[in-house]
C-alpha cells in the first residue's frame, strides 16, 4: 500500500489556526515545551491568531512566553491582533513587571487593535502582615508594588516618546485587590484613538481601587463604551453621581456606559434624598445603559439623568435575598418603575429594550402599568 506523505507545515498551520479559533492557549510555554510537533507548526507557518487569548500561572516561565509570544506577532505585519493575558493564580510571578516590559516594547511591529490584561490574584493581608512583621521588608515592598502594576503600565504608555499602542480600539483592565489610576497628563497620549475602556478592579476589605482617579481631567473624546467596576468609594453615592457628570462631560461621543454600583450601607431609616439636588445629569449620545448593583442606587441614580438616544436600558440587582417576598417589597418600595418612566419622560427617549434583573416575581398589573408607560418599548424582560 502506497505510504501517505506527511501534509506540508503550512497546511498543517492553517488547519489547526481554523481548529482552535475563539480557543484559548492554556499556558502556551508548558504546550510547545511538551509537544514538538505543536511548535513546529505554531512557529513554523506563517498564519497566526489575530485574536490570541493566553492564560499562564505563578508556574510559567514568563520570559519563555513572551519570547513565543513575541515570534507569533512578528508574522503579523500587515494584521491587527487582539491580545488577552489572564493571570489565574494566588500572587504575581515575582518577575511579573516584565509584562510592561513585553508590551511596551516599540521594537515589536504588530499592531495592536485590542489589549485585555486579567489578574484573577486575590490579596491575603494576614499573610502580607506575617512577611512584614518577619522583617522581610523587601517581600512586602515587591507585593505593594505588584498592586500599582497597572498604573505603572499606564503612566509609562503614555510618556514614552513612540507610542505603541496608537492605534489602540479596546482596553480591558482586569483585577483582584489592585490599583488603576489614570493620570491625566499622559493617559490620552498613550491611547489617542481609543473607542472602548473596561476598568474592572473589585476591591476587598473595603478599599476603592478606582477612586483616585480625576475624571475631570481625563479626555474621554472619542470614546464609544465605558465600563467601570465598581462605581462608589466610600464617601457615598453622591460623589459618584459627581463623577459621572464628570465622566459624561468628558465623553461627548460615548454611547455605551456599563456601571457596577455595590450597594450602600445604609446610615439611617430615613429615605435617601436625591443625589444632586435639581441637577439633571444630560447626554446626548448614550444609547445604552447597563446599572448593576444596589436596587436603591440605581433608583436614586436614574432620578438623575436625561438621556434623548437611549434605546436600551438594562438592570441589574446584587441582592443575597433573591426571590425572596422581602426583596420584592424592597424593589416596589425604590420606586424604581417609575424611575424608569421619569428616565424616559425627561429624557424624550423611545426606550426600545428594557431588562430588570431582580430575581422576583413580578405582578400582571406592573407588566400592565410599564407597557402603557413605555409605548415605544419593542423587548422587555424582567426577572
Amino acid at each position: 500500500m502506497r505510504r501517505s506523505l506527511p501534509l506540508p507545515v503550512e497546511l498543517l498551520g492553517v488547519i489547526f489556526c481554523l481548529a482552535t479559533a475563539g480557543c484559548k492557549i492554556q499556558d502556551l510555554t508548558n504546550l510547545t515545551r511538551v509537544c514538538t510537533d505543536f511548535r513546529t507548526i505554531l512557529f513554523a507557518t506563517p498564519l497566526f491568531w489575530t485574536d490570541l487569548l493566553v492564560v499562564f500561572t505563578h508556574n510559567t516561565d514568563l520570559r519563555k512566553l513572551i519570547a513565543q509570544l513575541g515570534k507569533l506577532f512578528k508574522r503579523s505585519q500587515k494584521q491587527w491582533v487582539r491580545l488577552s493575558l489572564n493571570y489565574e493564580s494566588d500572587m504575581p510571578h515575582h518577575e511579573i513587571n516584565i509584562l510592561n516590559d513585553f508590551l511596551l516594547d516599540t521594537g515589536f511591529t504588530f499592531r495592536l487593535k485590542g489589549l485585555s490584561v486579567r489578574f484573577s490574584k486575590s490579596v491575603d493581608l494576614g499573610h502580607l502582615g506575617t512577611i512584614i512583621r518577619s522583617g522581610r521588608v523587601a517581600d512586602a515592598r515587591r507585593i505593594f508594588n505588584d498592586w500599582d502594576f497597572f498604573t505603572q503600565f499606564l503612566e509609562i504608555a503614555g510618556a514614552k516618546d513612540v507610542k505603541p499602542f496608537e492605534d489602540l480600539e479596546y482596553l480591558s483592565l482586569n483585577v483582584l485587590d489592585m490599583a488603576v489610576r489614570l493620570q491625566s497628563q499622559t493617559f490620552r497620549r498613550g491611547f489617542p484613538n481609543l473607542k472602548v475602556l473596561a476598568l474592572n478592579c473589585s476591591p476587598r476589605y473595603g478599599q476603592d481601587r478606582l477612586k483616585t482617579i480625576d475624571w475631570a481631567g481625563i479626555d474621554l473624546k472619542g470614546l464609544k463604551a465605558l465600563t467601570i467596576v465598581p462605581f462608589h468609594d466610600r464617601d457615598g453615592l453622591e460623589l459618584s453621581a459627581y463623577h459621572l457628570h464628570t465622566i459624561l462631560s468628558g465623553a461627548p461621543d460615548l454611547e455605551s456606559l456599563n456601571l457596577s454600583i455595590p450597594p450602600q450601607p445604609s446610615m439611617t431609616g430615613a429615605p435617601p434624598g436625591p443625589l444632586i439636588d435639581k441637577v439633571i445629569i444630560v447626554h446626548e449620545s448614550l444609547t445604552e445603559l447597563v446599572l448593576s448593583g444596589g436596587i436603591e442606587d440605581m433608583a436614586r441614580l436614574l432620578s438623575n439623568l436625561a438621556l434623548p438616544k437611549l434605546r436600551s436600558l438594562r438592570l441589574e440587582g446584587a441582592n443575597s435575598d433573591h426571590g425572596s417576598r422581602r426583596l420584592a417589597r424592597r424593589v416596589l418600595g425604590t420606586g424604581i418603575l417609575s424611575k424608569v418612566e421619569k428616565l424616559v419622560r425627561d429624557s424624550g427617549c423611545a426606550l426600545k429594550e428594557l431588562m430588570i434583573d431582580f430575581q422576583i416575581t413580578w405582578a400582571e398589573e406592573q407588566l400592565a402599568e410599564l407597557r402603557a408607560l413605555l409605548p415605544a418599548m419593542a423587548r422587555l424582560t424582567l426577572t
